[in-house]
């Protein structure tokens, strides 16, 4: 063959290849984009009749153009006894389900109920490229602006995110969601929408008395329903919280995510009566002829049931909330119905864990019989290895800026808070806590303890000033010296610590608990001394972060 032919030969099948590839990104563009330079983009501000589905592969980039519904929903008033939510149509602007290697960026998301929801694309078993990117997205919606469920490897950045519902959430990472990277978002809780009811997931039940998962701008947790029902495009998708015949250490924990460099704000007004949402509530007690009070978490980063190995450092979280970080769990020995699920007796494709799966309301004309086969399964539900670290909290926090209860092995190190009816609270169910190197000032409380089983904790190297009461205390019964080899800072001259300011929850002084070994000095920001042996481990510890599986 001649140079000549060979030439016109390999110009052909570039051109033919070109075109093909053309073809290939503009059939898979899901509209309303256009292929344009490798991208499918927006060339102008659109209105979605229905869910946008992203294949893999598929760069989405908006361009700033904005994305709204072709309805926007309707609230619900919780003044009435009536139910007079209507969904935003669709409810969900982007779903990216089974799918990698999936970039959406520079898109305005407004009117929508949810607007991400990235689905079942685990690591495992996923093409080379699998990490999905959400970033430099502004996206403002009544109920949830991004949900990662089992799904790893998300990078989620530079975003701008605000929700309304005080059932609702800024962003959420669950059902064995691992690696994910939450970095230099602004996420926003409004309260605007209220205490009325919403949808937890697109086409599911409405959020009543599951309080845990209400008003967190950021949530991490293993699963907060045993069998998540969603339906996108007319489309049931079911995501369940166990998988039989796999290492629970591994399917059943949301792990090893980071959490950095994010501000997040509370605009709302905390907890409230149900039936008047303007009045400030912390028991049903402060709401007389206003119905319940709505004992939501409302934590600005809040971890729970079985989340592990996260750390989350460099965020700032100021407003009205009623914790800021919070850790969290369900217990040491939990036992849940359903966690494995069965299958409807009429229709052996239709996952179940209770009888209600195999009739959902809204979604199925005829019912599939009964749930059978679903399994229950005992476990420790507790979170496990959660360190917060660098961390700026200035605000109102109902109960506590830094929270501990029902977690094992947790550092709260180097954060500086600014208020708070107290700066530090363990409770009784946290383990095996460190708190160490941080700056308190300005709380009610310096430090809240309920007394333990057994003591042991490590409290050290704290700066704790401008408080009411050094350390406030429940159930305290035998001496407790809280300094364990070093003490804190309280704000003193020599000797350090008044003991005086040590008060039971009723005011009286708490002659139990103290610190031995108090410094006249601010330590917190002194330079910590590591024996040359240990120098070649993080100061966080390698058993704290960034463990393997175990």
């Amino acid at each position: 063959m001649s140079n000549r032919k060979r030439l016109i030969t390999i110009t052909a099948f570039i051109a033919g290849a070109c075109l093909e590839s053309a073809a290939f990104a503009q059939s898979n563009c899901p509209p309303p984009s256009v292929a344009q330079g490798g991208q499918c983009v927006l060339n102008r501000d659109a209105t979605l009749t229905d869910t946008m589905w992203i294949p893999s592969g598929t760069k989405l980039n908006c361009q700033g153009h904005r994305l709204t519904p072709v309805a926007t929903g309707v609230l619900d008033d919780p003044r009435t006894p009536a139910n007079e939510f209507q969904p935003s149509r669709p409810e969900l602007a982007i779903f990216v389900n089974t799918a990698y290697n999936v970039t959406i960026q520079n898109c305005a998301i407004s009117g929508f109920d949810f607007g991400i929801i990235v689905a079942v694309s685990k690591a495992a078993g996923a093409p080379p490229s699998t990490q999905n990117k959400i970033f430099d997205n502004t996206i403002d919606v009544r109920t949830n602006s991004i949900y990662i469920m089992k799904s790893d490897q998300v990078l989620i950045s530079g975003n701008q995110l605000t929700y309304a519902s005080e059932r609702g959430r800024g962003l959420v990472i669950a059902f064995d969601s691992d690696y994910n990277q939450v970095t230099g978002n602004t996420i926003t809780g409004t309260d605007a929408a209220s205490t009325g009811l919403v949808r937890e997931l697109p086409g599911g039940a409405f959020v009543t008395t599951n309080t845990a998962i209400m008003d967190n701008p950021i949530h991490v947790l293993q699963s907060d329903t045993m069998l998540a029902n969603l339906v996108v495009s007319g489309i049931l998708i079911q995501v369940p919280s166990g998988e039989r015949g796999t290492d629970l250490e591994d399917t059943s924990r949301s792990d090893h995510n980071l959490i950095e460099a994010n501000q997040i704000v509370g605009l709302g007004v905390g907890r409230s009566c149900t039936l008047d949402p303007a009045t400030f509530c912390q028991a049903d007690t402060d709401c007389p002829g206003k119905g319940a009070c709505l004992l939501k978490q409302n934590s600005g980063i809040g971890f729970n049931l079985r989340a592990s190995d996260t750390v989350v450092s460099n965020n700032t979280i100021s407003g009205r909330m009623q914790r800021g970080i919070s850790f969290g769990g369900a217990g040491a020995v939990l036992t849940l119905q359903g966690w494995f699920p069965g299958a409807c007796t009429l229709n052996p494709n239709r996952k179940c864990a209770t009888d209600s799966d195999c009739n959902i309301a809204g979604y199925d004309t005829t019912g599939y019989g009964t749930c059978q086969n679903a399994e229950s399964v005992t476990f420790d539900a507790n979170t496990l290895r959660l360190t917060a670290t660098g961390n700026v909290l200035s605000g109102q926090y109902a109960e506590a800026a830094l929270f501990a209860n029902n977690t094992e092995t947790f550092l709260y190190n180097g954060n500086t808070v600014n208020g708070g009816v107290s700066g530090v609270r363990i409770n009784a169910l946290a383990v095996n806590g460190t708190v160490e190197r941080n700056i308190v000032s300005g709380a009610g409380n310096a430090l809240y303890l309920m007394a333990p089983a057994s003591w042991s904790h490590v409290i050290r190297l704290n700066d704790f000033t401008n408080y009411s009461a050094a350390i406030r205390t429940k159930n305290f019964t035998t001496p407790t010296d809280i300094s364990t080899d070093k003490g804190n800072y309280w704000g003193l001259a020599c000797p350090g610590f008044d003991p005086s300011r040590v008060l039971f929850d009723n005011g009286l002084i708490d002659p139990y608990v103290y610190d031995g070994k108090p410094y006249g000095v601010p330590v917190a920001g002194t330079p910590l001394r590591v024996h040359r042996s240990l120098q070649r481990y993080s100061y966080l510890g390698s058993s704290r972060v960034g463990n393997p599986r175990r």
